[in-house]
């Protein structure tokens, strides 16, 4: 069964995802990690992705990891551990090498606002040989009634650990893209065809489904470095 739903702020996605997830998601094994997981395919949509006046508790982050991680997806600032063969890859490498491909959505909206070839591909064939492989398959930018879209596919997802954080500096890509065409940033769709909780996680995400909305969240006063725009306090 694949899971759909359009939520307004990424907050509530996230919280509302976790209830559904041990709610409806089915148990199976995980033999390379040697665990068991909660698992069920969801489509979901974010329609005010740069509203953040709320954190779900359930990031397990911090401001600075989590301004960390978009920097890395961003900037590129734990590429030297590819380059010195430490890390398989990193998102940032496998947008910009060999083809910055990033540069190369911006440039292609910008010569046409149609295009449906603003695709940012992460996954490579020789990834079938891997242990370590990525979650994120691809990136696709469209504009739809004068607004840059993204949707993102994930082949596995872990919702409790990544999904936040993952959601977060994605967004902020496409703001750049959207900032680069000049044009508003629109909705923000993500299509996980794995998303889970691992079985060490379940307790507390079982916690999270005995709250209300207003005791899952805390204000983003508590949490940015600047909350009337925390993004642009990323470098």
């Amino acid at each position: 069964m694949l899971f759909y739903k359009n939520y307004q702020t990424l907050a509530e996605a996230l919280i509302s995802l976790t209830n559904t997830v041990m709610t409806d998601g089915e148990i199976v094994e995980s033999p390379d990690w040697n665990t068991r997981r909660i698992e069920l395919p969801a489509v979901f949509t974010v329609e005010n992705p740069l509203d953040q006046r709320f954190v779900p508790k359930a990031t397990i982050c911090n401001d600075a990891s989590l301004f960390s991680y978009v920097n890395e997806i961003l900037n590129g600032t734990m590429d030297d551990a590819v380059e010195s063969g430490l890390e398989a890859y990193t998102y940032h490498s496998r947008m910009v090498f060999p083809v910055d491909q990033i540069e190369y959505c911006a440039e292609e909206l910008k010569r046409n606002l149609n295009s449906n070839r603003a695709v940012i591909t992460i996954r490579h064939p020789e990834d079938n040989k891997v242990e370590d492989q990525p979650c994120l398959q691809l990136v696709q930018f469209k504009v739809y009634s004068g607004r840059l879209n993204m949707t993102t596919f994930w082949r596995s997802r872990d919702l409790f650990k990544a999904l936040y954080m993952n959601c977060f500096a994605l967004i902020r890509l496409g703001v750049e893209i959207s900032e680069a065409i000049q044009l508003p940033f629109g909705i923000y769709t993500d299509h996980s065809e794995g998303l889970h909780i691992y079985e060490r996680d379940w307790n507390q995400a079982k916690q999270i489904q005995n709250l209300s909305f207003s005791d899952a969240i805390i204000s983003a006063d508590d949490f940015w470095i600047d909350f009337t725009n925390p993004y642009d306090t990323i470098g």
